[in-house]
């Protein structure tokens, strides 16, 4: 063994060394900093995974549970198992990208908030890739979208294939409570009010859906509204009192009107 060939060794020997620190260190703390450090460190891993499965999905979907498969790696590795950590994260990543490709086809339909907010990280997250050529941090994520690193982690879980239970909240599954917003923007709803809005008003009739959004986000009056539906202004008048009744109760079992 020549000069160069000790000195790649000893460098292997010493990159192993502290990253298996780096993992004992995180599972002792679970401070977000290791994490993130763990995060960059390994990136370039899961695009290389992800890259396999170009074309048989959307990328920022693809992009999204490749992530959460390192996120889990990340939690469930022990460096005491003898198994090199990529091994494990290969293993990690593979799986849940067959997983989402297997069943997504089986599952629930999202609903349009999550949708919007899962649109809004993979952006970013495939914007950012373009741009360094590795994965976002989740607090870089948190930053850019103003959710709160919790909830960034509950919108990357909600990319992969999630069953009715997951879906509210059963089996480990999405836990909506946590995604909210970082900080609070001037004229803007914080994210958990935009959420609770938006289910509020799933809850509604079509007819009572369409004629709220006419009144409050386009600025229409009932006779406006009434020209554009074809329906008489009482008619008009009567829905609008009855979904605003019907979102007063959803607000007071949601705990908004408290």
């Amino acid at each position: 063994m020549d000069a160069d060939e000790d000195d790649d060794v000893l460098h292997d020997d010493e990159s192993s060394e502290e990253e298996a620190a780096l993992f004992e260190a995180f599972q002792s703390t679970q401070a977000a900093e290791l994490q993130e450090q763990l995060v960059v460190r390994h990136s370039r891993l899961v695009v290389s995974l992800v890259r396999k499965f170009r074309g048989r999905a959307e990328w920022e979907d693809l992009v999204q549970v490749g992530y959460v498969g390192l996120l889990k790696a990340i939690g469930a590795y022990r460096p005491k198992s003898g198994n090199r950590f990529s091994t494990y994260a290969t293993h990690c990543v593979l799986g849940e990208l067959r997983h989402f490709l297997r069943d997504r086809t089986e599952t629930v339909r999202r609903p349009r908030w999550l949708q919007a907010v899962s649109r809004k990280v993979g952006a970013f997250v495939e914007a950012f890739l373009h741009d360094h050529e590795r994965l976002p941090t989740v607090t870089e994520i948190s930053e850019a979208t103003n959710i709160a690193r919790d909830g960034v982690v509950e919108v990357l879980k909600a990319g992969s294939v999630m069953s009715l239970e997951q879906m509210q909240g059963e089996s480990g599954g999405l836990q909506v409570g946590r995604i909210r917003s970082l900080r609070e923007e001037s004229f803007v709803l914080t994210l958990e009010d935009r959420i609770w809005l938006d289910s509020a008003l799933d809850r509604l009739l079509e007819v009572e859906k369409q004629i709220v959004k006419m009144f409050f986000y386009s600025d229409l009056n009932q006779s406006q509204i009434a020209g554009e539906t074809g329906l008489s202004p009482k008619r008009v008048s009567r829905i609008m009192r009855r979904a605003l009744n019907r979102l007063q109760g959803v607000m007071r079992l949601g705990g908004k009107g408290e």
